[in-house]
């Protein structure tokens, strides 16, 4: 009796701690710990504690733009208001980076390659600069998304948008 009472408690224990699919792959859980998240390409994700405001967290703090002062050792990008993916290529749009040397806050799109972790971030008045690096990286024609309706359909489902997987 003794053996099945534990044997029912070790079960439940590995069922929580796993989910009751068993999944523990990159693509497979809306949550890690506290926090809700939303799979790019691995290993980046947005992250969010509410499930409202949603970051990317990069550690250590990359070398941005020359109009960007880096301070700390990472960077959250906030206020993401769209994203796209195609090949290795992360596009993410946020409404709202400070810019210290700039003095103020300003619509701002970043660009990440995943083949090279290399990052840049450009105020959206440096269109042709945005322009111009995604041409770089062979990646003309990104279609960025809403966030909203790709966090609801990564939760519904665990399914990104049909156009990421071309990756």
């Amino acid at each position: 009796m003794n053996r099945q009472i534990i044997t029912i408690l070790l079960t439940g224990l590995l069922t929580s701690c796993t989910g009751l699919s068993g999944k523990t792959g990159f693509y497979s859980h809306t949550r890690s710990g506290d926090l809700w998240r939303l799979p790019l390409a691995e290993p980046y994700e947005l992250i969010s504690p509410t499930n409202t405001d949603w970051f990317l967290v990069l550690k250590p703090h990359p070398d941005l733009h020359p109009d960007y002062v880096n301070s700390g050792d990472e960077f959250q990008l906030s206020s993401i208001d769209s994203a796209g993916l195609f090949k290795s290529v992360i596009v993410l749009h946020s409404t709202n980076v400070y810019w210290p040397r700039l003095a103020g806050s300003y619509k701002s799109t970043l660009i990440l390659d995943t083949a090279t972790h290399k990052v840049w971030l450009f105020p959206d008045q440096q269109g042709e600069k945005i322009r111009s690096r995604l041409r770089e990286l062979t990646v003309t024609n990104i279609r960025l998304l809403p966030i909203g309706p790709v966090i609801r359909q990564f939760q519904d489902s665990l399914k990104l948008p049909d156009e990421w997987r071309n990756r």
